[in-house]
């Protein structure tokens, strides 16, 4: 399993974030910073990154803010013009994982 998440918003610099079982980094303007998780936490991340995902229609936009990719056995792509409706918890279980690394 891995996740990779783009955001690009108009008033702040683009930030992308990998997250899988083995690595958790968080890359902006060309500075990677890894951060320190468990792998229990990341597993659990991912799970929880998942379920949110079951509800996401994708957008299928060239120019899109925000731009999410789950790997598994296949790859599925969400691109999105506004963030969709459990977006605040999905970015929850991130800050989350961010704040266990610290």
């Amino acid at each position: 399993m891995k996740i990779v998440i783009q955001i690009n918003l108009p008033e702040t610099t683009s930030k992308t974030i990998y997250l899988d079982e083995d690595v958790f980094y968080i890359e902006e303007e060309g500075n990677k910073v890894s951060l320190n998780s468990s792998y229990e936490n990341r597993f659990n991340t991912l799970l929880g990154l998942f379920s949110c995902k079951s509800t996401w229609k994708d957008m299928d936009l060239e120019d899109s803010i925000y731009n999410v990719t789950f790997i598994d056995e296949k790859e599925e792509t969400f691109t999105f013009s506004k963030a969709p409706g459990n977006w605040n918890m999905f970015m929850a279980y991130i800050d989350k994982l961010v704040g266990d690394s610290l």
